[in-house]
């Protein structure tokens, strides 16, 4: 896969997805919220796997390098920690998630774009 195709794919597909995730999870009533915790769990201790582990460092959708690979433990942390703020059915589940979802484009424009111009 091309590096436009690539990045065509984080834009239109992963990005979405990461901030559709943070709606859903300010949209879910919060009675609901310690059983939603779930999913965040199992991406955010994953996440902390992989980065701990070293795994996972020639990622196809990468290009080969997971460039992003320093960045699995705030990833992983910020996953845990809106695990734990829906298991305690706090309304602000949503917010580590948006960061995440922020962080990642800002990480995103960076990559590819300012550290190409220096």
């Amino acid at each position: 896969m091309d590096e436009t195709k690539r990045k065509l794919l984080f834009l239109i597909i992963c990005l979405p997805i990461r901030f559709t995730i943070s709606y859903i999870y300010y949209i879910i009533p919060t009675k609901f919220l310690s059983f939603f915790s779930i999913p965040l769990f199992i991406i955010g201790l994953s996440t902390l796997y992989l980065y701990f582990s070293n795994l996972r460092l020639n990622a196809y959708e990468g290009g080969g390098n997971t460039w992003w690979k320093e960045f699995r433990l705030l990833h992983g942390l910020l996953f845990t920690s809106a695990a734990i703020y829906a298991l305690n059915k706090s309304r602000y589940t949503f917010f580590p998630l948006l960061i995440d979802a922020i962080i990642g484009f800002i990480l995103f424009i960076d990559h590819h774009y300012i550290n190409k111009l220096v």
